[in-house]
């Protein structure tokens, strides 16, 4: 079973690549570098926190985007090629087929991050004494993690509705879950809170416990200000990703296992 889910996550990596996503992920990252540069050097403040914040928000949205796109279109792109079939009639179980293509996807997504970051490391070094490894190991770590659970989340979605809706979804689960102490602080406010119903308040809260904890792997606010977590912290929350991934993909495969395709 290792060997087939091996085989073809290097499948998908290698098509993947053959899109030159490679080269693409070289070039957008040269290109938030060069954007992040600028808006430091238009700053007042510290130039290197101004880099280092825009830099890491524009690769968060841009590996966000990706993950939400790739795990809800691959299964649809897949079975419009034909090529599900085929792979599934060659002996290659569903759950097999799943996890191959999630561990390919998130890869290729770590490796165009590892680009991006490499290229955002060696001009900190250079333009601005940057001297915060530690903890921005822990943010790309965690974002890693955190695109894991999307990608998973969005295969599951995509096995019920179409990829735009699949799509969409993965989007508004991923804000919710990012918003959620912002949303709740609104909600208890003296103020604000007055205007908001009870049990508007109580679906929210029921809907937070029910989805990933995507806020705590956002730790891009901390640099610059805090020391680096804890790395036992740091790997208890690679654990929780590991986790809900692991729910996610079993769901997945309890639905397509029950589809005709």
């Amino acid at each position: 079973m290792a060997n087939k889910i091996f085989r073809l996550a290097i499948l998908r990596l290698f098509l993947m690549l053959r899109q030159k996503m490679g080269w693409m992920s070289l070039l957008v990252g040269t290109v938030v570098v060069c954007i992040s540069m600028v808006a430091a050097d238009v700053s007042y403040l510290s130039s290197g926190k101004i880099f280092l914040d825009f830099a890491l928000a524009t690769s968060f949205i841009i590996q966000t985007f990706l993950a939400l796109y790739f795990g809800s279109n691959i299964f649809e792109d897949e079975k419009n090629r034909r090529t599900l079939h085929l792979i599934l009639s060659g002996g290659v179980t569903r759950l097999e087929w799943i996890l191959g293509n999630v561990l390919g996807i998130w890869i290729a997504l770590l490796a165009m991050d590892a680009i991006w970051f490499s290229v955002t490391a060696i001009t900190g070094i250079l333009q601005f004494q940057m001297d915060q490894f530690g903890i921005l190991l822990q943010v790309k770590l965690l974002q890693g993690f955190e695109c894991l659970i999307l990608i998973s989340l969005t295969m599951l979605f995509s096995f019920f509705v179409k990829p735009i809706l699949a799509l969409a979804l993965g989007f508004s689960v991923s804000m919710f879950a990012h918003s959620v102490n912002q949303i709740q602080a609104i909600f208890t406010d003296p103020v604000s809170g007055r205007f908001v119903e009870s049990s508007v308040f109580s679906v929210v809260y029921w809907a937070s416990k029910i989805m990933p904890p995507l806020e705590w792997f956002d730790i891009k606010s901390l640099v610059g200000y805090e020391a680096p977590l804890a790395w036992s912290i740091a790997l208890g929350l690679v654990g929780v990703a590991l986790l809900w991934s692991a729910i996610l993909l079993t769901a997945s495969w309890l639905r397509f296992d029950r589809m005709d395709v």
